[in-house]
């Protein structure tokens, strides 16, 4: 696929050709960041290429930065052949849906990881290998899903996915915290890029999460569990994260945010509860 300026693909995808490289266009627009966190494009939920890539280009993008950055930890010889480009499956598969993509429609991001690593693969004879040579390695590899053991950040990937969201899951949508919205949101998307519905995290890494410490890591996962979000499987220790299950409930917390006349109400109801007991709250009488 050549970038320029008569494909109206790339064009689309704001691509453009300059001296023969392919670079993004710069918008003109500030881009508008989602309050939340994923937001969930209708064609996605169809299995859409169209909705994926509009969703997940940035995590995508990560995986290109990360496969060329593992490329410049090999040194002249030791790095030839397929092997970049194996490298590269291994990280694109693990952000991409392999049952939904197919080779071709990856052609755009290989590109831009080629261009990334700027004429430095080459052939086991040193030669510096074409685009076209590239493709057709990148062919063999993914269609004979010749990877095995895709590499995937779990937690960075979750992070991404969980600053998507526009408004917060049912679970949590009585809590008035964006921080503690923030950290159900990637315990979620922890257990969805699992298969047995488990998922770990520590104390340390919720509080890296909200930009925090520890300390408050360990305060809203302990929320979470009171609020019957989350679920511990097996508590941690030295040297190994807790295990937990996000307990899914798309009807909502029983313990839904109240409103300022609902507050006042149970207020009211509290208070005269307290007066009518024979002693007080402190084991005093009441009466005068």
């Amino acid at each position: 696929m050549l970038a320029d300026h008569r494909n109206p693909q790339l064009h689309r995808l704001g691509v453009s050709t300059m001296d023969g490289q392919t670079v993004p266009k710069r918008s003109t627009e500030r881009p508008r960041r989602p309050r939340y966190g994923r937001r969930i494009d209708k064609r996605e939920s169809k299995g859409s290429w169209v909705g994926m890539e509009q969703e997940n280009e940035h995590i995508i993008t990560r995986a290109l930065e990360k496969a060329k950055a593992e490329y410049d930890l090999f040194e002249g010889s030791d790095f030839v052949g397929n092997r970049a480009v194996f490298i590269l499956c291994q990280h694109l598969q693990g952000v991409v849906n392999t049952e939904k993509i197919t080779a071709e429609q990856l052609d755009l991001y290989v590109r831009q990881w080629y261009d990334l690593c700027n004429g430095l693969l080459v052939d086991d004879d040193g030669d510096a290998l074409s685009y076209t040579e590239i493709w057709a390695q990148f062919i063999d590899i993914w269609e004979n899903e010749r990877v095995k053991f895709p590499k995937i950040d779990h937690l960075a990937l979750a992070i991404e996915r969980a600053r998507q969201y526009d408004k917060p899951r049912p679970e949590v949508a009585h809590l008035d915290c964006r921080r503690t919205h923030l950290i159900a949101h990637t315990c979620y998307e922890l257990q969805q890029l699992r298969h047995d519905n488990q998922f770990f995290i520590s104390q340390e890494d919720a509080g890296r999460i909200i930009g925090k410490g520890q300390k408050q890591g360990r305060l809203i996962l302990n929320l979470l569990l009171s609020e019957g979000v989350l679920m511990l499987v097996e508590k941690g220790r030295t040297g190994l994260a807790s295990t937990y299950t996000y307990v899914v409930n798309l009807s909502g917390s029983k313990r839904k945010k109240l409103t300022t006349t609902e507050f006042d109400r149970k207020k009211k109801a509290v208070l005269k509860q307290l007066r009518s007991m024979p002693n007080g709250p402190n084991g005093e009488n009441n009466k005068r």
